[in-house]
């Protein structure tokens, strides 16, 4: 039984975005097409002043922004697909010669997003209806916090594995994804909360950078933007840590591509 190491996913992971920033790009480029619209339009329509927050949050703006977010999250399924395939099989190209497309395997990819939510929500449901007897015992609020956190992690450890399986067009089956990670659950857990972590603290460092010259302080649409940034570069290293992940369960890939 092969033990992955937390560690090495992470490394693989961070490192993943600079040997391949140009495939990255490439892939990534209709999906931010769309935001970088929706996040022109949105700030021509931001009023001068004090109002400017609520207009992003509530008015035509904010809805703008709203739709390319969804907008942009579903052009992202192509690359998404893409980037494990250059992960695991080291070519991002479709059998067509095309690095970016729409098929059956991403209308499995994303049945299986969906589907990885609709428990998220579900395991949510469940903790919200525990809330109040949560309030009343306090040990009791730390038993359902902590045991949120790890179902939540083991909905990603074991359902994001079938993002590269779909991806691959292998053929895998659930129970086959479940009888592969046997042994390795709380290790890809970790490696998905060491990668967050990291993330979190560069965009702490970044963020605190901008503010120290005067640039992100008081900016609700600049602070929107960071955030969409790093929600954007969560979302790879996601899923550069369950590419890695499956690579050396499934025994499947090759080095990955030079960058296009």
């Amino acid at each position: 039984m092969k033990k992955l190491s937390p560690f090495h996913l992470i490394g693989y992971a961070t490192t993943a975005f600079v040997r391949n920033f140009g495939t990255l790009l490439g892939l990534t480029a209709p999906g931010l097409l769309v935001f970088v619209a929706a996040a022109v339009v949105g700030r021509l329509l931001l009023p001068p002043g004090a109002a400017a927050e609520a207009q992003l949050a509530l008015g035509e703006a904010g809805i703008v922004l709203s739709l390319g977010m969804l907008a942009t999250n579903l052009a992202l399924i192509p690359a998404f697909t893409g980037w494990h395939r250059l992960l695991i099989l080291g070519e991002a190209r479709r059998e067509n010669g095309r690095t970016f497309g729409w098929d059956g395997r991403e209308w499995r990819y994303l049945r299986n997003l969906i589907s990885i939510w609709l428990v998220s929500v579900g395991v949510n449901l469940v903790a919200r209806l525990l809330a109040p007897a949560a309030e009343a015992t306090p040990a009791l609020a730390i038993v359902i916090v902590v045991t949120l956190l790890f179902c939540h992690l083991w909905i990603w450890a074991i359902g994001g594995m079938t993002l590269p399986a779909a991806a691959l067009n292998d053929g895998r089956s659930f129970a086959d994804i479940v009888n592969l990670l046997q042994g390795n659950v709380n290790r890809i857990g970790l490696a998905l909360i060491g990668i967050g972590l990291l993330i979190g603290f560069v965009g702490f460092l970044l963020i605190m950078t901008l503010s120290a010259i005067g640039l992100a302080s008081g900016s609700v649409y600049l602070s929107f933007v960071m955030t969409f940034l790093l929600y954007f570069i969560g979302l790879f290293a996601v899923v550069s840590v369950l590419s890695r992940a499956y690579a050396l369960l499934a025994g499947a890939g090759s080095p990955p591509a030079p960058s296009l």
